[in-house]
């Protein structure tokens, strides 16, 4: 157990997905030879790795460590997110991780009034459409 809660440390602190996935299916492997075993922080890490991989796609460029997404918490993640006008990922962030998501949207559609693009009308539309989609 205790080789396994290594393999799947090690796979946090590591930014190569490729070597993301090599320890977190050594991990996996393990755990079949052990009678009770709690897959929670097994779990928890790939969660942890699909968030932290997404944030340092080149395109968003977030280069966080697994120590600083602990410290800082996935709520201010989300709120870096926002800030940086990555609107969509980050509701996909509070979607996948449960977290709620009103100040992604609310400043979603502050920004798209701010920017006026197309005529009051369109933009209090499209405003509506896509509020209007979420539960």
């Amino acid at each position: 157990a205790e080789y396994m809660g290594t393999c799947i440390n090690a796979a946090g602190h590591e930014f190569s997905t490729r070597l993301q996935r090599r320890l977190l299916a050594a991990a996996s492997f393990g755990k079949c030879f052990l009678e009770f075993y709690a897959p929670d922080k097994f779990v928890a890490m790939a969660k942890t790795l699909r968030v932290l991989n997404a944030v340092r796609y080149f395109r968003i460029g977030i280069p966080l460590t697994y120590d600083q997404y602990v410290q800082i918490s996935p709520q201010i993640l989300v709120n870096r997110l926002v800030y940086h006008n990555q609107h969509l990922l980050a509701y996909r962030v509070c979607d996948f991780l449960d977290l709620p998501s009103d100040t992604v949207l609310i400043h979603w559609a502050c920004q798209k009034v701010i920017r006026g693009e197309g005529s009051d009308r369109d933009i209090c539309a499209e405003i509506v459409h896509k509020l209007r989609k979420i539960p």
